[in-house]
């Protein structure tokens, strides 16, 4: 088994500590990069994030979001 499961970069505009600042804060937890939708791996639990919000990656800015 691989030591990352879930080898996709997850959205850190979803991380719970943005949830004061509406700025950066992504409420679309139906995205698949939504942090809320990973699974808590074994250790060591290794994941990368990227501010995706607003970039190319994203894909409800693609929808004019």
């Amino acid at each position: 088994m691989s030591w990352i499961n879930d080898d996709i970069c997850w959205c850190y505009n979803s991380e719970p500590s943005y949830k004061d600042n509406e700025e950066v804060k992504c409420n679309h937890t139906d995205c698949f990069r939504h942090l809320s939708n990973r699974r808590k791996q074994s250790e060591p639990d290794v994941f990368t994030c990227s501010f995706l919000k607003g970039t190319d990656c994203c894909p409800y800015q693609k929808e004019g979001e």
